[in-house]
């Protein structure tokens, strides 16, 4: 279950509300039923914020490339093409992914490997 920040802008107010649901679908359902607009109002905006938790062996993008040493998501596509980079475990919404963390340690070590000086 997701917990989802969110705010629904009238043209003099606005409405803040949390609910929790495992898709950005269902949080959306939710505010609409529990949120009731001002008299002669429509809304403006409607700004959500939810961070799904993420399993402790599992790396999504941001940190996969926090742990590959701060790379840009530029470089980070592109190693996803190089043959022996670690496929997601599971992709999503606009091509984004879940690693693994055994996986993404496995190609630091391989990369370290095909690095190390030869003596």
């Amino acid at each position: 279950m997701i917990e989802w920040q969110v705010t629904v802008e009238y043209p003099d107010n606005s409405v803040s509300v949390t609910v929790f649901a495992p898709t950005l679908r269902e949080a959306t359902e939710l505010v609409h039923q529990r949120v009731q607009d001002p008299p002669g109002a429509r809304p403006l905006g409607l700004h959500i914020q939810g961070t799904p938790p993420i399993a402790a062996d599992l790396l999504d993008a941001a940190g996969v490339r926090e742990r590959l040493g701060g790379i840009s998501q530029h470089t980070l596509a592109r190693l996803q093409s190089e043959p022996g980079f670690p496929a997601p475990v599971t992709r999503y919404g606009g091509g984004r992914g879940v690693w693994s963390k055994a996986s993404i340690e496995e190609y630091l070590a391989a990369s370290a490997a095909r690095t190390a000086p030869v003596s």
